[in-house]
């Protein structure tokens, strides 16, 4: 299978996928294609810690992340961006939410997804400080440490999320 070997991340394979089976049904998608497309591979591993609105909280999340990555034997800068995104969402929630909040890492195969979850359902904005500012950075800071983010909405508050993709493993 010609996808799967050329490495590429799974929005790619699926998009061959689809090419594919439309090639192959006349241009048509049947309703097994759409099953195949909503299938979603579980996590390799999750772990979660829950904090408190406390000025510590930040330092556990990084202990944490460091923990996890070297557990999960990710690379360096890999581990550097989890920690930047982590310490920096962990940091809003914190100043922002002032409510308990659970940070949780999920590794897939080709990202690995970092989220705070608190109680607070003040949305974030992402801000454009002027340069003399002292605060202000942080989802701009995340924005560009990640390969996407955003903010999931719930009735008892909210979760910031980001990923951060993985490099193409070797073989």
């Amino acid at each position: 299978m010609e996808l799967l070997d050329a490495g590429l991340d799974l929005d790619a394979i699926l998009d061959g996928l689809l090419a594919a089976a439309r090639s192959a049904n006349g241009g048509k998608l049947s309703d097994d294609v759409a099953i195949l497309c909503c299938a979603q591979r579980p996590p390799v591993a999750v772990e979660r810690i829950e904090l408190s609105p406390h000025p510590s909280s930040p330092a556990r999340a990084r202990r944490f992340v460091d923990t996890f990555s070297a557990r999960q034997a990710l690379p360096e800068p890999v581990n550097d961006q989890l920690v930047l995104v982590s310490c920096e969402l962990v940091t809003n929630a914190v100043l922002h939410a002032a409510t308990p909040l659970t940070l949780s890492l999920e590794l897939q195969l080709d990202r690995v997804r970092v989220s705070v979850k608190d109680q607070s359902s003040a949305l974030p904005a992402l801000r454009h400080p002027q340069p003399d500012a002292l605060t202000g950075r942080g989802l701009g800071l995340v924005a560009e440490a990640s390969r996407v983010w955003g903010v999931d909405p719930g009735e008892t508050g909210k979760v910031v999320w980001a990923e951060i993709g993985l490099p193409a493993r070797p073989g």
